[in-house]
């Protein structure tokens, strides 16, 4: 399985399990963590185009709804988006 398809498939695991909940915000957060794990808050502003803090807010939102967590240091640590566990 290459790269792209991985990235589907975990967009339609989370999909599965939140139905369209989601925002186009955190729709874009939780696909560029499934591209690249490491990816810095200001990274990921720059990517998303919108401000850090509101970055901040979208994560602790996908977190609250256990959709990824972080793995590790603030610094040195990783996300990690949880798959769904029913299947």
């Amino acid at each position: 399985m290459n790269k792209k398809e991985l990235v589907g498939k975990v967009g339609e695991k989370v999909g599965e399990k939140v139905g369209e909940k989601l925002s186009k915000n955190q729709r874009s957060i939780l696909k560029y963590f499934s591209k690249d794990k490491n990816i810095s808050i200001v990274r990921l502003s720059k990517k998303v185009g919108i401000a850090p803090k509101n970055i901040e807010e979208n994560i602790k939102k996908l977190k609250k709804k256990d959709l990824i967590k972080r793995v590790g240091s603030a610094r040195a640590g990783h996300w990690k988006i949880i798959e769904n566990q029913k299947n």
